[in-house]
């Protein structure tokens, strides 16, 4: 398998581009792996909201307003 990485400051946005002439499982698992990387959960405080990536959480503790 060969990696190729082309650094660009003038791209605002980070691509993965996948050239095979098979998807095999280890592929498969590979993208899934990527896919769950780009996880992120949207916060809010006050008008502010924050993009956090999952793999930056250690602990979330959810709480509910009472009706």
């Amino acid at each position: 398998m060969k990696v190729t990485i082309n650094q660009n400051m003038e791209i605002s946005e980070d691509e993965i581009i996948i050239n095979c002439s098979y998807l095999d499982d280890r592929l498969k698992q590979l993208i899934e792996l990527i896919r769950q990387y780009s996880f992120s959960i949207i916060l809010y405080k006050g008008n502010e909201s924050y993009h956090v990536p999952l793999e930056s959480i250690f602990y979330l503790k959810i709480t509910f307003p009472s009706c």
